[in-house]
């Protein structure tokens, strides 16, 4: 594997978070004028991959965990500033076979289609093991992107009028109680600061 050495870190716009050094086509020496953080504890490997310069960062020996790599990601790009694509390479903790036919190996991508309702990929363990058949999500990492409910369900009551019935929508709601407002003409989110430790229900 031949060695080389580029002439800056802005060559690597890929990091890995992995021990995956003999993935890698050509190793490289750690770049020209390349200084890490202050805050910057992680060990670094430089390399080529196919067409892509990748930085891998290994998490300490005896380290694991998503708070560990999470800090590792972090000061990655504390250092690493022009890195753009981020990867956490992991063996999936020895899964074999979560529904007969899928068996998931080392080395295999786990690849999420959302639909809408659900982000696409479960994280094992926000979800539900169940020994009578596959795991069933019980959250996920990331909510659904916002989309708007519809102005004619976007009704607001004066503060002293209690909901008719709980958990079923405002239909049941005395109309009379409910604010005249302008429609806006865009259903995109208006955002405002507003900052208060005030709970407001």
């Amino acid at each position: 594997m031949e060695n080389t050495t580029l002439d800056s870190p802005d060559h690597y716009t890929v990091g890995w978070i992995a021990a995956a050094t003999a993935l890698l086509d050509q190793r490289h020496g750690a770049p020209d004028g390349c200084v890490q953080h202050c805050s910057d504890k992680n060990s670094y490997t430089w390399g080529r991959m196919g067409e892509h310069n990748v930085v891998i960062a290994s998490l300490p020996a005896g380290v694991y965990g998503t708070t560990s790599a999470a800090t590792t990601a972090s000061n990655l790009l504390a250092s690493l500033p022009q890195i753009r694509i981020g990867l956490l390479v992991g063996i999936g903790g020895g899964i074999a076979q979560p529904a007969k036919g899928q068996d998931i190996r080392l080395g295999d991508v786990a690849v999420g289609q959302p639909d809408g309702v659900f982000g696409g990929v479960m994280q094992y363990d926000l979800g539900k093991a169940k020994t009578s058949g596959p795991t069933s999500r019980a959250s996920q990492l990331k909510m659904p992107a916002y989309i708007h409910q519809g102005f004619d369900n976007d009704r607001l009551f004066i503060s002293a009028h209690q909901h008719a019935i709980a958990g079923v929508d405002c239909g049941h709601c005395d109309a009379s109680q409910q604010v005249d407002r302008d429609e806006r003409d865009s259903t995109d989110p208006r955002f405002t600061t507003a900052p208060s430790p005030l709970a407001i229900r």
